[in-house]
């Protein structure tokens, strides 16, 4: 019998442990009885989580699982785990925030030593087969592990326990960042990190640089508030520039890759994940507001063609994500020489266009060097000749290029793409196309918006809630491939997105959603007298672990943190104090964790910037959703503004805080004009008639 028939991934769903299945490693799936196997044997646990698209993880695959040396060394010391991290997250929180406190980082793949009891004694990410640059090998290290192990148990046991402590112990604040007021106005923080500015290539920080969007979108509603300094809007337009012409995002087919692996924005890391394309179209549609430029809405129309034909099953949800790398090379399907750009740009078969080929190649940065290796081209905008190129008649034949090059691309072989499909990535692309529909100006993009927001919506209804008529919350999955019960992130974001189908549709079944999923989300994963929420409903059982939704920004934005913006505005649409009294618990612990990394926690900053006073609820009727006039002003209200509808055949509305209602009218054109005080109005303030504020 051969050694590969030990191995238990065959039988998996998920596309990461299928790529593993072939080995002869004895990989155990994430399940009790591995952890059961490794206490029976007394063996140490070698956990290994990663994804399908994860580049680095098909490199050490390659280099060491499919090494027969490395296979016979792990079958005869460890219970060797792979863990597809996307269909277990809170495993893979767990064991980053060891590898946190071994390494101060973590990434993937994630590579943990265990002990029987899965507390981990060491982690590393990436391994090399051969000793390098300081590093050991990867069976240097398997060799180091099983001896700390044998040899020095009872140290190896301690560790691990206070390791394991540290993990489930609450954030505390030793030296508390005292403000004045309700938060640090917009102005104060940015001022605070404006040392990390890079004024040259733009965006905060060095190499790597990843787009942050939450931050982004966070400092695009300040400006549009009209609070943030001009110096600081230009160095905005200027960062989201950079990022547009530069290599993160995808100019043939549309689509944003991970991050930039250098500081320019030039070359990125090539895989594509749902929630970064929809954390980026929610940053651009608001983004839009502020810099018209063909190159956003460009950024806008390509990334939702790019989802409709990509991304979307035959069930109507959305994709988990795009490999960065095929033929087993990173970037080779995205990347050109300079020969094969110029071989596109003949198959346009238009002479002025081959006699410019010279002026064309310096818009995209094409030379025979490349910027990529193997004398590759990233393909990007030069942004020092955006004046020559955003012309008219330029950027057609920009984009007449593109297209040329997307055709060439098409006869390559394409990255794979992970056809999981986890709710909470769904419910948060179908929030962010709802940010298309309000905020961008442009038709064509916004119908294109809608109509890809339908067709999924009601795909995800049947793919993450199963077929009942009610659609109980009690059946929402977290994944296609692991049908296990929606974790946290899965239930705030689907409360988002009912939250916001609300307000755009009208349609009270949206609402009572919204409604029920936040109550179901207090019941379900708070504990009594505790202000932080749990991260999954049962905890790490296996692990006796109880994790805590992360106030961060990681990849994708914090659902915790989202989770307080959501109670902030709940409260308001459903006069539902409790939710003011929940978002109150956790703000001090949240303003203290925002404020000593403000870039790392744009949701929080979006969720605790504006005092109760600022936000208010439209109640208005229904029927104005059908009137032009209405929608043009609806770019105009951001997240601190609810609306809430009625049927009512009367034109009567309402300007509501928390409290109180300050104006009430009747008629759109009244309650145009009390927005822009400029216009005579016949609008009634009760509380001008009391002598308090009138300031919407």
């Amino acid at each position: 019998m051969s050694l590969s028939s030990f191995n238990q991934l065959k039988k998996e769903n998920s596309l990461y442990l299928k790529q593993h299945a072939h080995q002869e490693i004895h990989w155990w799936s994430w399940s009790g009885q591995a952890l059961a196997e490794a206490k029976k044997s007394d063996k140490p646990l070698f956990i290994s989580i990663g994804y399908a698209t994860c580049h680095w993880c098909h490199v050490l695959s390659r280099e060491s699982f499919d090494n027969p040396e490395v296979a016979e060394f792990l079958n005869q010391n460890f219970v060797s785990v792979k863990v597809d991290r996307e269909e277990f997250p809170e495993v893979d929180q767990y064991y980053q925030a060891a590898c946190q406190r071994f390494n101060g980082a973590g990434g993937w793949p994630l590579n943990v030593f265990a002990t029987p009891e899965g507390k981990a004694y060491f982690t590393g990410t990436y391994f090399p087969p051969e000793p390098r640059q300081g590093r050991p090998s990867f069976l240097q290290v398997l060799q180091e592990m099983k001896r700390a192990f044998i040899e020095e148990r009872p140290k190896v046991d301690e560790e691990a326990g206070q390791v394991h402590e540290s993990i489930n112990q609450p954030t505390t604040f030793e030296d508390k960042i005292n403000f004045p007021g309700h938060f640090p106005h917009p102005q104060a923080i940015l001022a605070a990190i404006k040392e990390f500015q890079d004024k040259e290539n733009f965006g905060y920080g060095d190499a790597p640089k990843f787009p942050h969007f939450s931050f982004y979108e966070w400092m695009t509603e300040q400006a549009l508030d009209g609070v943030v300094p001009q110096e600081d809007l230009n160095f905005l337009i200027q960062t989201i520039e950079a990022m547009s012409f530069g290599g993160l995002h995808d100019h043939l087919r549309g689509g944003f890759h991970r991050y930039s692996t250098d500081k320019m924005w030039l070359v990125p890391h090539f895989e594509k994940m749902l929630y970064d394309q929809a954390g980026m179209i929610k940053l651009f549609s608001k983004f839009s507001l502020i810099t018209p430029s063909p190159l956003v809405y460009d950024c806008l129309m390509n990334s939702l063609d790019y989802l409709e034909k990509e991304m979307v099953s035959d069930e109507n949800y959305f994709f988990s994500a795009q490999d960065a790398e095929s033929e087993h090379v990173e970037g080779l399907y995205f990347t050109f020489t300079e020969i094969e750009f110029e071989d596109a740009l003949i198959s346009l078969g238009e002479e002025e266009l081959i006699d410019r080929k010279d002026e064309i190649k310096s818009w995209f940065g094409i030379s025979t060097k490349g910027s990529f290796h193997s004398q590759l081209n990233v393909i990007h905008l030069d942004g020092s000749k955006k004046r020559d190129f955003f012309t008219p008649d330029n950027w057609t034949i920009v984009r007449k290029v593109r297209k040329a090059l997307l055709s060439a691309r098409s006869q390559r072989i394409p990255p794979v793409t992970d056809n999981k499909g986890i709710s909470g990535h769904n419910y948060f692309l179908l929030t962010a196309l709802l940010d298309v529909v309000q905020y961008c100006r442009i038709n064509p993009i916004r119908q294109r918006a809608m109509g890809l927001f339908r067709k999924v919506l009601e795909g995800s209804y049947q793919t993450f809630l199963g077929k009942s008529a009610d659609n109980n919350l009690n059946t929402l999955i977290h994944s296609t491939t692991n049908k296990a019960p929606g974790n946290f992130e899965d239930f705030v974001f689907f409360a988002e997105c009912m939250l916001r189908t609300y307000e755009l549709t009208g349609e009270e079944v949206f609402k009572t959603n919204f409604s029920e999923a936040l109550k179901f989300i207090q019941r379900t994963f708070y504990r009594d007298g505790d202000y932080r929420v749990n991260q999954i409903i049962d905890g790490i059982e296996a692990l006796h672990a109880d994790l805590r939704a992360p106030w961060f920004d990681s990849g994708l934005r914090s659902s915790a943190a989202t989770l307080l913006g959501l109670f902030r505005r709940g409260a308001l649409l459903l006069d539902e104090p409790e939710w003011t009294e929940r978002f109150h618990l956790s703000k001090e612990e949240l303003a203290q964790f925002t404020l000593r990394n403000p870039y790392g926690c744009g949701e929080a900053l979006r969720s605790l910037t504006y005092p109760a006073e600022a936000y208010r609820k439209l109640k208005i009727p229904k029927r104005w959703l059908g009137e032009d006039k209405f929608l043009n002003l609806t770019p105009y209200f951001m997240p601190r503004f609810v609306f809430s509808f009625n049927d009512s055949q009367t034109d009567d509305w309402e300007i509501c805080r928390q409290d109180a209602c300050e104006f009430k009218g009747q008629g759109l054109e009244d309650f145009m004009k009390v927005l822009n005080p400029g216009q005579e109005s016949t609008v009634a303030s009760e509380e001008s008639q009391e002598g308090g504020p009138t300031d919407v």
